[in-house]
């Protein structure tokens, strides 16, 4: 009788090894690489110019067919940024506030994307530029689930930009420029 069982473990064994081997897939499934259908009509600082930094935070709503690109130069991973990505192209920088708590697996450093900005709101918190959605007063991140209408990735996700670098506090221009880019302090210490 202990044979006959044995037989019958070994033959079931064999049968599952077979099908097990036989149904994998020798090549790994590679994830598409993503890519948006258009171009950008509107660089980040063009963007910026059509809203009044005020004294007190305000926002403009976007109506028009806006369309910027930029890379993503911040991270929420280590936990320093939270519920915003920061992109930047070669003429500025801006902050898009995200109603997600975990925005790294999705929106890594040097990711390229493209933001249609029509429907969403640009604002200011402080003089700092943002895109989102005005709630109330103040610069509510874009919901979730909604994120994909607005904020496309584009391609592979490609090195980190290279930061301005600051030598001296000449280098830094008062005009906002610098606001949401990725800069390097050079031989500067703080009192």
């Amino acid at each position: 009788m202990n044979t006959i069982i044995n037989k019958i473990k070994s033959i079931c064994l064999v049968s599952i090894l077979i099908f097990t081997m036989g149904g994998c897939d020798k090549e790994l499934d590679v994830a598409p690489i993503l890519s948006y259908d258009g171009q950008a009509n509107t660089t980040i600082a063009e963007l910026i110019a059509m809203h009044n930094m005020g004294d007190s935070d305000s926002s403009t709503p976007i109506t028009d067919d806006i369309v910027i690109e930029g890379t993503i130069i911040s991270s929420d991973q280590q936990g320093n940024c939270y519920k915003y990505i920061t992109i930047q192209d070669a003429t500025g920088g801006i902050q898009i506030k995200i109603d997600d708590s975990k925005l790294y697996p999705k929106y890594k450093i040097g990711q390229h994307v493209f933001v249609e900005c029509k429907g969403l709101d640009l604002g200011d918190y402080r003089k700092n530029p943002q895109l989102g959605w005005w709630v109330d007063g103040s610069m509510s991140g874009i919901a979730s689930k909604k994120e994909d209408m607005f904020i496309h990735r584009d391609g592979a996700v490609g090195a980190e930009p290279a930061p301005i670098v600051i030598n001296s506090a000449h280098d830094i221009p008062y005009d906002g420029s610098y606001c949401n880019r990725l800069v390097i302090l050079k031989n500067c210490y703080f009192e």
